[in-house]
């Protein structure tokens, strides 16, 4: 039986699967991809329950995790409350208050994991990142849900206006300044079982099946496919990851 970490989630953690916070491999798996690229003042954006700021936190350098959630926040600041480097706060992003406050903050690295898709105007979104890491030229490392067909029930589900294209993602990415150092796909194992959950079940995100596949997956996959993907990157995948530089304003 897997253990469950963390007894209760905070509310945000509704649009993802209950499994999900179990998935220590898989964040691993998506910082170990993407902590390289980090400098040494982190903004988190919509850092939930935190099960990534698990791995990011031992780098020891200052981190900031944002959420709209009270509870995410409170959920994360007696999560990490050992880190003293570490500080979440309830903040609307994209708010002139909140902007301007970020902009202050020198930050030279924004991790933006999952979130994007929840972002009706993305493009937006995007530029007020470039503008936080535009004095310093930081890093944004992004993680978004990729393939627009695979849009389906647990998408839908879970908030998302939208699954990328790589094509698309440049578009956008570059649209708001940003010049783009890396840009893939991850988890090509992923998409099967996404579309037909998603696309041909139109099963739920409370779904014994699919909370069921998410901890096999976790463990017995993720360990192989984490090294697979370091020899060979595919064209396809459950995810795309960008690594984006911005530039100066």
């Amino acid at each position: 039986m897997v253990k469950v970490r963390f007894e209760e989630r905070p509310a945000g953690s509704a649009t993802m699967s209950p499994a999900m916070p179990t998935a220590v491999n898989y964040y691993r798996w998506i910082v170990a991809k993407l902590l390289p690229h980090a400098g040494d003042c982190i903004l988190d954006i919509g850092g939930g329950y935190g099960a990534h700021l698990e791995y990011v936190l031992p780098k020891g350098c200052p981190v900031v995790s944002i959420d709209l959630s009270e509870s995410s926040v409170e959920f994360m600041r007696e999560r990490f409350r050992q880190y003293p480097h570490f500080e979440a706060a309830r903040l609307d992003f994209g708010q002139h208050e909140s902007q301007a406050e970020l902009i202050r903050r020198g930050f030279d690295t924004i991790f933006c994991l999952n979130v994007l898709e929840h972002i009706e105007d993305d493009l937006a979104a995007l530029k007020d990142m470039h503008a936080i890491l535009a004095p310093r030229r930081g890093k944004l490392l992004l993680q978004v849900p990729a393939h627009e067909w695979l849009y389906g029930s647990l998408d839908a589900q879970a908030g998302h206006y939208r699954r990328y294209s790589a094509a698309y993602l440049r578009q956008v990415l570059e649209g708001a300044g940003f010049t783009i150092q890396a840009l893939y796909h991850f988890n090509s194992i992923g998409v099967l079982p996404w579309f037909v959950n998603a696309r041909v079940l139109k099963k739920s995100l409370e779904a014994d099946s699919v909370n069921t596949q998410i901890t096999v997956f976790d463990r017995y996959i993720v360990p192989v496919m984490s090294r697979v993907e370091t020899v060979v990157r595919l064209p396809f995948g459950q995810s795309l990851m960008a690594v984006a530089q911005a530039g100066l304003c």
